[in-house]
């Protein structure tokens, strides 16, 4: 039986007067995580890290779905205390996350995940998150928002998480940096994998109204890599179905990613559409300077309220093969020259073989429609 929100706000109450003293089942290692097991568990962890432990090296298992019931939640690791563990959601959904102004620079379940060049292959695993509303509003200099994290730092990998949004919002007139993504709102030379971000029926989508331009993407808003030993950015078998819209000239939007540079986008697809003012915006990847293969994207582009070319896919980018939109391949800029890729052939488009380069490990055709990953119908096991 769900329990009324007095309930829970009498259990926050416990966790302040707790303090340190709270201890979690389990020891923290690989093969005996520390286990979540309730709301009550949850917002202790966030307690504890923003409160100076940072679980270096530790693990969390979670054993059940949790709901937050819209009380105010202060995000799992800030700027100053990053969350430095292992996190495996196992499935399990997180309910009716609400974050509401600014409670730190880096807002979501988890604020800021690592510290850069994480050893010991550290992990975001598994989180099923579930209708999310985050409206953040004053001046931030450097503000990054989405639905699991703000911020994920490079070494670590996230796989296999996925939020539905209800509303996504950032309104200024301060001004401040913003990077804002339906999942993560900067990632900083790590790897995701068999990711999504869906909309609840009559959702709001990712709005962002500011006095500055920001980055915004319907998966990721910014997406960076880093000529780093040991570390890999980038981004397979994911896909965005959330509309983007940022009127703010000088802005750079994108249905699946807002910006990315030096990363690999491969297996992907976005389904959203996209209205912006005058800057990079565009269907897929706003501003791409990396490579990738076999993505395509169904939604709509608009600037300034005006409809635009459906071949504005991307600004930039280089060695990227296959990518598609709809019956077009989406215009990339490489140098001095532009850059298209091939049509979807009518088979394709018919759902009776899958486009050329589309791999079946990753792909299945569904009659009548574009090309779907099997991760989203649950035919590919999280490797």
């Amino acid at each position: 039986m769900k329990t009324v929100k007095g309930g829970l706000s009498a259990v926050l109450f416990v966790l302040f007067a707790l303090g340190s003293s709270y201890g979690f089942e389990g020891e923290g290692t690989e093969s005996a995580p520390y286990k979540v097991q309730s709301a009550k568990d949850l917002f202790a962890l966030a307690e504890r890290v923003n409160g100076g432990e940072q679980y270096e090296g530790a693990y969390f298992f979670q054993t059940v779905d949790i709901d937050l019931e819209g009380e105010p939640w202060s995000p799992i690791g800030t700027e100053a205390m990053p969350f430095l563990g292992s996190y495996d959601g196992a499935g399990h959904t997180i309910s009716n996350l609400v974050i509401s102004g600014n409670r730190s620079s880096r807002l979501g379940l988890f604020g800021l995940v690592g510290k850069g060049g994480a050893s010991g292959k550290p992990y975001i695993s598994g989180v099923r998150l579930e209708k999310v509303v985050i409206n953040a509003g004053r001046k931030v200099e450097d503000l990054a928002i989405g639905a699991l994290a703000g911020e994920v730092r490079s070494g670590y990998t996230v796989r296999a998480c996925a939020a539905v949004v209800s509303a996504m919002a950032f309104e200024s007139a301060d001004g401040g940096s913003v990077s804002m993504g339906g999942l993560i709102g900067i990632a900083d030379g790590c790897e995701l994998w068999d990711c999504w971000v869906d909309r609840t029926k009559g959702g709001k989508g990712i709005v962002a109204k500011s006095s500055d331009a920001c980055i915004v993407g319907g998966l990721v808003g910014r997406f960076d890599g880093f000529a780093m030993e040991k570390t890999k950015a980038q981004v397979q078998r994911a896909f965005a179905d959330v509309d983007v819209t940022a009127q703010i000239d000088g802005s750079t939007l994108g249905g699946f990613i807002g910006s990315a540079k030096d990363v690999w986008v491969a297996d992907c697809f976005s389904l959203g559409d996209v209205s912006g003012g005058k800057g990079d915006v565009a269907l897929f990847i706003g501003k791409m300077d990396g490579s990738g293969n076999c993505c395509y994207t169904t939604g709509k582009l608009q600037v300034n309220g005006t409809t635009k070319n459906p071949l504005m896919m991307a600004a930039g980018g280089s060695e990227c093969d296959n990518y598609y939109y709809k019956r077009y391949f989406g215009l990339f800029l490489s140098g001095p020259e532009e850059k298209y890729g091939r049509k979807f052939s009518d088979d394709a488009i018919k759902g009776v073989n899958l486009p050329a380069g589309f791999s079946q490990r990753s792909w299945e055709v569904r009659s009548g429609q574009p090309p779907i990953l099997k991760m989203k119908t649950g035919g590919m096991a999280v490797r």
